[in-house]
């Protein structure tokens, strides 16, 4: 869906909205030396085709200018209003995090803004959407920038930078130093195109949960490299599960409008525990029992040994954890969510 042009007098980027009908073709000037009333339909339309390379049935259904910026608002909250998306950060579209974000803004947000609503949370909960949410927007801001900037390697190993022109990017290309040169650098742009650990990885520090005292993992590359982990904060790792005749994910089995405990063992000391949560609904599933490990090993990614927990929050992060648990002891889950819920105890 992306092609990178690299011919020094038509290069830009071709985007394919829908692969069939629709695309867009990026193409950047210099505002200092052209004005954008200069780039005519017909002119476009001449572009488009030679950055194609060949004669093309084109017709131009719009053009418009944008900037490429890397911003964070200073804050994503004033009183009643909530800045999530674009309102709240703007990336360079290197990498695609823009909606990604957005996306875990609203449903980060969208569950407090419903527990107040129905009363079984109050207002000091809201005052951790910003305390979440705001250092990924800056994490990521900077991974889309880091992107960008890396971009910059390539048309600099073709030479175009210094001098713009279709014989020297041949010239460098037929060299085999000028052409590995030109391989290193499509390489290096790997990160861009491979960000899992960045899209799924992203772990809040404070907020609405309960730390447990465990240590980040050490991961090689964050960016890329995803090490599912049900550390509080972190997103609950994915597997295929079994309820009763179907097949389903453990994301599935989390409720938009309520926690969910998830516990593993056969014993009832969490069904006990959980009784102590209300008014805060909870839905509670034990794996082994109410729904089947298919896989088998979804216990250990998760980190949790038999007769442990997790609770997690409707927009599907760990809010706490009990990764073993030992003796007869009963969790007061009531007063456990509290805390996560920022209510006085």
């Amino acid at each position: 869906i992306l092609y990178w042009v690299m011919d020094p007098e038509v290069g830009g980027v071709l985007v394919a909205h829908d692969i069939d009908h629709e695309w867009v073709y990026m193409y950047g000037f210099d505002p200092d030396k052209e004005s954008a009333e200069e780039y005519s339909d017909e002119r476009c339309h001449e572009l488009a085709i030679r950055a194609i390379g060949k004669e093309a049935s084109v017709r131009v259904l719009g053009r418009g200018t944008w900037n490429m910026s890397a911003q964070v608002a200073k804050s994503m909250r004033d009183r009643r209003v909530f800045l999530a998306g674009d309102s709240a950060h703007r990336f360079p579209p290197t990498g695609g995090m823009g909606l990604n974000t957005g996306i875990q803004d609203v449903h980060g947000l969208v569950w407090k803004l419903c527990a107040v609503e129905d009363g079984w949370a109050g207002p000091p909960l809201l005052d951790t959407y910003e305390l979440e949410r705001r250092p990924v927007a800056e994490h990521n801001t900077e991974q889309s920038l880091k992107n960008a900037l890396k971009m910059m390697e390539v048309p600099q190993a073709l030479g175009v930078l210094e001098d713009p022109t279709t014989a020297r990017m041949k010239a460098t290309l037929v060299d085999p130093a000028g052409r590995r040169a030109v391989e290193d650098a499509i390489a290096n742009q790997a990160e861009h195109f491979d960000m899992l650990g960045l899209q799924l990885g992203y772990c809040y520090t404070e907020g609405a949960l309960v730390p447990d005292g465990s240590q980040a993992l050490a991961i090689n590359n964050p960016v890329r490299d995803y090490v599912a982990s049900s550390r509080p904060g972190a997103r609950l790792p994915h597997a295929w599960l079994k309820s009763g005749s179907a097949r389903v994910s453990s994301l599935d089995l989390v409720r938009s409008d309520s926690f969910t405990l998830l516990s593993w063992g056969e014993d009832d000391v969490w069904a006990k525990a959980a009784s102590t949560a209300a008014p805060v609904p909870l839905s509670h599933l034990r794996i082994g029992i109410d729904v089947q490990d298919i896989e088998g090993h979804w216990e250990s990614v998760c980190g949790i040994e038999p007769g442990g927990a997790v609770l997690v929050r409707p927009d599907q992060h760990v809010a706490w954890r009990a990764a073993s648990r030992s003796g007869s002891e009963l969790y007061d889950l009531g007063s456990i969510l509290k805390v996560v819920l920022n209510s006085p105890v």
